[in-house]
């Protein structure tokens, strides 16, 4: 259970960097 947690909480941080990348890409080209 807190390995999920862990896991859950990291992937999301790398999931908000990348999004955070490909916003700054899309408003770039935008």
């Amino acid at each position: 259970m807190i390995l999920r947690m862990v896991t859950i909480r990291i992937g999301g941080k790398k999931l908000s960097i990348l999004l955070k990348r490909v916003g700054a890409q899309s408003s770039d080209i935008f």
